[in-house]
C-alpha cells in the first residue's frame, strides 16, 4: 500500500511537471537511424539500438524516455518515503516527503527529458538502481553484485557522463561501507565501462567522439572552462538542490561522534559535490551537466541520523521557500552562455536577456548570459 502512494506521487508530479514544462517528441531520435550495437560498437549507443531494433517511431522513442523519467521518480520517491519512515502522506513527515519529492521532481532531470528529448535519464535511472542495489546488497551476495555492475556499466554505455554517477556511489561507499565494498562493486563497471570508451575512443553516436574529450584535456585541462563555467548555470542546473545538499552536509558532519568521523564526513561530501561539478571540465551545457546533485542530495539524506531535523519548524519554512524557488527557476538549458528556455515562463524571462548575436565578445565570464531562441512549436505556443 505504501508503495502505491509513492506510485501516486510519482504520477501526480509526472501530471504537474507535463503541464508546467510541454512535451515535444525527441526529432533527434532521427539521428539514431541504423545504429545497432551488434553491427559497430558505439559509445551511447545502447537505447538507440534498443529503438531500432524495435522499429520504434521518434514518438514513441519520446515516449520510453517518459516512462523512465516515471520510473526514476518513483525509485528517488519510494527511498524517500523509507528514509522517513512515511505511512501516509497526511502527517508531519508525509508532508516532509512531499516537499522533498518536489525538489527533486522539478528540476532539470525531468525538464530536460520532456522538452529536450535528452537520454540522461534513462542512465540516471540505472545508475539510481546501482545505488539503491548497492545500499541494500550484502558484499558476498552475488546476484546482488551482478545487478550493481550491470546497471552501472549499462547506464555509462548510454551516457559516458554517467563515470561521475558511479564515482559518486563508489566514494559513498567507501565512506559509509568501506574500501573493500567499494572496489568490488563499482571498479568493475568502471574498469569495463572505461575499457569499452578507450576501444571506441574514435567513433561517436551524438555529441563527440571520447577521444576528442581527451584529446581537449590533454591539450588544456582548463580549455573548456571559458564556455562551461557559468555561476548562473551552475545554479540553475541544481537549483533548490544545493542549498539542500550544503544543509544536509553540515548537518551529516556534525552529529558525528568522534573528530575523525567528521572529518570523514566532510571529505565525503566535499568530494561528491566537486564530482557534480567535474563534468564542466568536458561538456559546455552548463546546467545540465551539474544537474547531477540529485544523488548526492539523496545519499545524504539516507546517511542522515537526525531525524528530527526534519520536524523543527526552522525546516520546514525553509524546505516550503526551497520548494518555491524550486519551481520559479526558469525551465532553460544553459550552454556557452547561452539560454534556451522550455516553457512560456522562461520564454519571457529570455526575452529579458541580450540575443547572442548582439553580444561581444564570444567569451564572456563567470556571470555572463545570453538567449537562444527556439525555433519550434514552443515559440509558436507563447507568441
Amino acid at each position: 500500500m505504501a508503495k502505491l502512494s509513492s506510485l501516486a506521487l510519482a504520477l501526480g508530479l509526472l501530471a504537474l511537471l507535463w503541464l508546467w514544462v510541454p512535451f515535444v517528441p525527441d526529432a533527434s531520435a532521427i539521428q539514431f537511424d541504423g545504429i545497432n550495437l551488434f553491427i559497430e560498437l558505439k559509445p551511447r549507443a545502447v537505447l538507440a539500438t534498443l529503438a531500432n531494433l524495435s522499429s520504434l517511431s521518434v514518438l514513441s522513442y519520446s515516449l520510453v524516455k517518459i516512462v523512465f523519467l516515471l520510473l526514476w521518480l518513483y525509485l528517488l520517491i519510494e527511498q524517500l518515503r523509507q528514509y522517513l519512515k512515511v505511512s501516509t502522506l497526511f502527517s508531519s513527515y508525509g508532508l516532509i516527503w512531499f516537499g522533498l519529492s518536489f525538489l527533486f521532481a522539478f528540476g532539470l532531470v525531468a525538464y530536460l527529458t520532456l522538452n529536450l528529448g535528452y537520454i540522461d535519464v534513462v542512465a540516471y535511472t540505472l545508475s539510481l538502481l546501482c545505488f539503491l542495489i548497492s545500499s541494500k546488497a550484502q558484499l558476498r551476495s552475488p546476484l546482488a553484485l551482478l545487478g550493481i555492475w550491470f546497471c552501472g556499466l549499462t547506464a555509462i554505455l548510454i551516457h559516458e557522463k554517467s563515470l561521475f554517477d558511479l564515482a559518486i556511489i563508489g566514494v559513498w561507499l567507501c565512506w559509509q561501507r568501506g574500501f573493500k565494498d567499494a572496489l568490488i562493486k563499482i571498479a568493475p563497471p568502471l574498469l569495463a565501462a572505461i575499457l569499452f570508451l578507450w576501444f571506441v575512443s574514435h567513433k561517436v553516436t551524438s555529441g563527440l567522439p571520447p577521444g576528442t574529450y581527451i584529446g581537449f584535456l590533454q591539450a588544456n585541462v582548463f580549455g573548456i572552462f571559458p564556455d562551461s563555467l557559468n555561476l548562473w548555470g551552475i545554479l540553475l542546473g541544481g537549483g533548490a538542490q544545493w542549498v539542500l545538499y550544503f544543509t544536509l552536509s553540515i548537518t551529516v558532519v556534525i552529529e558525528q561522534k568522534s573528530i575523525i568521523n567528521m572529518i570523514r564526513a566532510a571529505i565525503a561530501s566535499c568530494i561528491m559535490g566537486a564530482l557534480c561539478l567535474a563534468p564542466l571540465i568536458v561538456a559546455s551545457d552548463t546546467n545540465r551537466m551539474v544537474d547531477l546533485i540529485w544523488l548526492p542530495c539523496l545519499i545524504m539524506i539516507g546517511v542522515l541520523d537526525w531525524p528530527s531535523l526534519f520536524l523543527s519548524r526552522a525546516w520546514k519554512m525553509g524546505l516550503t521557500i526551497m520548494c518555491i524557488v524550486q519551481f520559479l527557476i526558469p525551465p532553460v538549458l544553459m550552454y556557452n552562455h547561452g539560454v534556451v528556455p522550455m516553457n512560456c515562463y522562461a520564454n519571457f524571462l529570455a526575452r529579458l536577456m541580450p540575443l547572442e548575436k548582439k553580444v561581444v565578445p564570444r567569451h564572456f565570464g563567470l556571470i555572463s548570459y545570453h538567449v537562444f531562441f527556439r525555433q519550434n512549436s514552443l515559440k509558436i505556443v507563447c507568441d
